[in-house]
């Protein structure tokens, strides 16, 4: 086994659990699972337990009264509009650490967002239930007109679906987290047992594609003194100012019971190389 240079480490920006850039053979854009400083989880842990159970009580504190009060029921006075739109910016921003913890402990954007799905289409459905059986009362309505009927029943008919979208958000988000933690065991293993090679940087193909506003290319890795030559094709995420150069040195590691099981990386000698202008690869914000 040839030795092993050692892997670039530049220091991480934002939320994402490994230094950039991220390469990856086997997935594309939101699906690329970049490897966590620690082993990832068998079970969801208490952080991410306890901030999706806070957002999916807090969504329908927030919605109930806000959906009562524009449908007519009356059951809240109209100042409760203030405190209700500022638990509505509330439960989005537990939300959006739901997804922030998921990220940074299983390593991909797409696992994450099936997780931070879940508690907020969960706590959705609670509050279009909640809010027809308050606009209803008890079941089967008192007599009044159809209109009146039908605009009770409709937020209860919107949780419903809330709640089934809720359920294939938690089926898609165990089936990722599957599909992750047994990516994360074999990146691990190729770090112990791989098999390392040079390789060198020939392209890299940009087509103004962002994921959570990062920019992703195209690139191709030749391996260095390869016989028969070796090219291998890989999905880039990064940040605008770490976009590697044409050129660089990469770190190819391959399983040596599998040359398709490959891992690219950026070695930390010699020195990565970036783009001077990262400018033209940030995300438009319009």
């Amino acid at each position: 086994m040839s030795a092993r240079p050692t892997p670039s480490t530049h220091p991480l920006p934002g939320d994402g659990p490994t230094p950039w850039p991220v390469f990856s053979v086997a997935e594309r854009g939101d699906d690329i699972v970049a490897e966590t400083p620690v082993p990832v989880p068998d079970h969801l842990p208490r952080e991410i337990l306890g901030w999706a159970t806070t957002a999916a009580l807090l969504w329908p504190l927030a919605l109930m009264p806000l959906l009562s009060q524009l449908l007519g029921a009356g059951h809240v006075p109209w100042w409760w509009a203030l405190p209700c739109v500022l638990l509505v910016f509330l439960a989005a921003v537990v939300t959006e650490i739901t997804y922030d913890a998921a990220h940074r402990i299983y390593g991909q954007r797409a696992t994450a967002l099936r997780i931070a799905e879940v508690p907020a289409l969960a706590g959705c459905a609670a509050a279009g239930v909640g809010t027809s059986a308050l606009l209803l009362g008890p079941w089967p309505p008192a007599d009044g007109a159809p209109f009146d009927v039908v605009l009770g029943a409709l937020p209860g008919a919107l949780g419903a679906l809330c709640l089934l979208l809720a359920g294939v958000s938690a089926l898609r988000a165990r089936r990722r987290l599957r599909y992750v933690r047994t990516r994360q065991r074999t990146i691990r293993a190729l770090r112990e047992w791989g098999r390392s090679e040079p390789g060198v940087l020939t392209a890299v193909e940009f087509h103004r594609e962002w994921s959570g506003g990062n920019p992703r290319f195209a690139a191709t890795v030749e391996v260095a003194g390869a016989q028969p030559s070796r090219t291998i094709r890989a999905h880039l995420v990064t940040t605008p100012d770490q976009v590697p150069r044409l050129g660089s040195a990469v770190l190819v590691t391959t399983d040596p019971s599998d040359p398709a099981v490959v891992l690219v990386d950026l070695p930390a000698e010699p020195p990565p190389r970036f783009e001077a202008d990262g400018g033209r690869y940030r995300q438009p914000s319009n």
